[in-house]
């Protein structure tokens, strides 16, 4: 969910602005997102956020952990 209201708020910033009260005193985070709008309005606002969704390839094949271990050493040495 967090991740999730980061997005939103990047679009509408206006969804996560804290209530300021009693000059600074109470503040109540992402009010509007969490008091002021319903469920049903707040995913109006955000059902333009994109989905994506990756293609399996049929040809996708299992890997041993002798093979990983390998890809493992050789990024390692790499790295070094």
């Amino acid at each position: 969910q967090a991740g999730a209201s980061f997005s939103y708020g990047e679009k509408h910033p206006e969804l996560t602005q804290p209530l300021v009260l009693f000059w600074g005193l109470l503040t109540i985070p992402n009010w509007y997102m969490d008091w002021v709008l319903t469920n049903a309005q707040l995913e109006l606002l955000i059902c333009d956020q994109p989905l994506i969704v990756y293609k399996k390839s049929k040809d996708e094949t299992k890997h041993t952990k002798k093979e990983m271990n390998e890809v493992m050493r050789k990024w390692e040495e790499k790295r070094k």
